[in-house]
């Protein structure tokens, strides 16, 4: 596996930064690295979370795992096609 171009932050987390993760995660969890590294620059990742992008809404983390995977797979898949095509209209 590859090394992150920017590494996580690493726990002991000072008290805002932690805060500021706990605030988004589920109590108990611990924080995703996806978070640890937007946290690094602390000022954008309040903003981010003020915005209420990660707000906690009305389905479970499963149901929006699932949603997310969903759109990904379908993504994925358009680029495929896409790809075939055009190898296709190339052959021609």
């Amino acid at each position: 596996m590859h090394q992150a171009r920017i590494a996580p932050l690493d726990p002991p987390y000072d008290t805002e930064t932690a805060a500021a993760l706990q605030s988004i995660m589920p109590p108990g969890m611990e924080p995703l690295k996806l978070f640890r590294t937007q946290a690094r620059n602390l000022r954008v990742f309040k903003r981010m979370v003020a915005g209420n992008l990660l707000h906690k809404g009305s389905i479970t983390l499963r149901e929006r795992e699932l949603l997310i995977r969903k759109r990904v797979m379908s993504t994925v898949w358009t680029a495929r096609q896409r790809r075939r095509k055009m190898s296709r209209a190339e052959t021609q």
